[in-house]
Formats: C-alpha cells, structure tokens, sequence
C-alpha cells in the first residue's frame, strides 16, 4: 500500500498522531469538510494540499500541524496574517517595555531582520507557531531593536498572548489590559 494512502487512512491505529489532529466528531471544527476532503482526494499529497488551500480550514488544527510539517510553513503565516512590522535582532529576539522595564521575547530565528503583528483575538490559529507568553499593561512599547538603543515602532495597550517562530513574533489581544 502506497504511504501516503496509509497515513490518511481512517485506521486509527495507522497513524496516532494524525488522528489525534483530525475533527473526529461532528462538533468538531472542520470536521466534515475534512473528510469529505479525505474521501475526494486519491492520495496523502492531494490531501495535504487541499486542506492547506482551504479558507475554511485555517484556523484548525489540522491545518496547522500539515502546515509545518509542509514547505513554506513560515511563509504561510506570514501570507495569512495582515500589518507585519519589521525590526532587527542582534540578540534573537523583540524588544517590548514600558516605563523603564524592557524584555525580549524570542524570535525562533535568531539575528538580523525579522517581523512582528498584532491581531485581533481569534484572528490567529495558536497551532502555527509557539506560545511564549502574555503580557498585559497600558503603553507597552515594541522596539526596532532588541540591544541597546532602538526606537519605538509601535505602542500597544491591553492584554496579550505571544506566539513566535522563525522570526516571527505574533501579539493576539485577548483583551484589556489586567
């Protein structure tokens, strides 16, 4: 039997992993275009590839864990989300602070150019990159630069989750600052 028809097969004993990603009850986000995907598609490829080419499944995931384990995760990240800011690291990370207290938060990439968001709660599906922290306050400031110096690209107030990978730093507003 052909690989990549054993690691989309509804055996759940074929792939544990997989089954642990895929909706497997109708309540279940994405659950029935998923499979009706699973049952159209003639191999593992064209599964892959019609679930990452589907609007509706990008906040799953599923979507996400094919994603990284697909070329491009990075790039696809960066094309989903709107307002990249971009800033540079000398220390692998992105500075944010207020009031004289400052913090680098981990790019997941290490030094040189690299770009940071904010979006809306909800607007972001957490499985594409690492959570790292919250952070919650009123005029917290993002730097351009994460070693001595820098200056401020953008001010943000409320309270936030930070997700980052591969020089992306992702801030999803949970809501106001605590």
């Amino acid at each position: 039997m052909d690989a990549d028809i054993i690691l989309f097969s509804h055996d759940k004993n074929q792939n544990k992993w997989l089954h642990r990603c895929l909706p497997t009850e109708p309540w279940q986000d994405g659950y029935e275009e998923v499979n009706a995907i699973i049952e159209r598609a003639r191999t593992g490829v064209e599964v892959v590839e019609m679930i990452l080419n589907s609007d509706t499944l990008k906040g799953t995931q599923i979507y996400a864990e094919l994603s990284k384990i697909s070329p491009d995760h990075y790039e696809r990240v960066f094309r989903d989300l709107d307002g990249w800011y971009e800033t540079y690291s000398d220390a692998g990370a992105l500075k944010i602070g207020s009031h004289g207290f400052m913090v680098n938060i981990p790019n997941g990439y290490g030094d040189g150019a690299m770009h940071f968001t904010d979006v809306g709660k909800g607007c972001f599906n957490h499985s594409m990159l690492d959570f790292f922290t919250d952070v919650s306050g009123h005029e917290i400031d993002i730097y351009d630069y994460d070693c001595t110096g820098g200056n401020v690209v953008k001010t943000l107030d409320g309270w936030y989750g930070i997700y980052y990978g591969n020089g992306l730093v992702v801030f999803e507003r949970w809501g106001d600052a605590q």
